[in-house]
């Protein structure tokens, strides 16, 4: 059995290289421990052209956001998205094996390329001080550089 110990996050990476095509289950993660997802990050290395893409994100297939049609929309031209409310359940609490994929469910007409998301899983071992789930935003409590 693997064990992580004395860590209190874990970032996972999904990402999914080249051009974007509409497709389910284009990338996994398992969550490492029982908590939280505390942070989305997600960024194209190519933007696309015309119309918008938008992957969301799902977990033990039932997607974390409150209109999986407005997960996480990236703009024509912009290589960073918007994202929608998150489902009732904010932070998404997840147990040690869950499973966390992602779907493209629309593309651009010249389709973006090389799509990276971050999921940061927080260790939790009460619900006390659990914050909302922050996409693409630093904090005060961030690394500063």
């Amino acid at each position: 059995m693997i064990r992580l110990h004395n860590l209190g996050e874990v970032e996972e990476l999904l990402s999914v290289g080249g051009a974007q095509a509409v497709a389910n289950d284009v990338a996994v993660a398992i969550a490492p421990f029982a908590g939280i997802i505390s942070a989305i990050f997600a960024r194209l290395s190519t933007a696309g052209v015309t119309g918008s893409q938008n992957t969301d994100i799902k977990l033990n297939g039932a997607t974390i956001f409150a209109n999986s049609a407005a997960a996480i929309q990236f703009a024509t031209g912009s290589k960073a998205p918007t994202y929608g409310a998150l489902a009732a359940a904010n932070p998404p609490v997840v147990a040690k094996g869950d499973q966390i994929r992602l779907d493209t469910t629309a593309i651009h007409t010249t389709p973006a390329r090389g799509l990276a998301v971050y999921i940061v899983f927080r260790r939790t071992r009460s619900a006390y001080g659990l914050q909302q789930v922050e996409t693409d935003t630093v904090s005060s409590q961030s690394d500063t550089l």
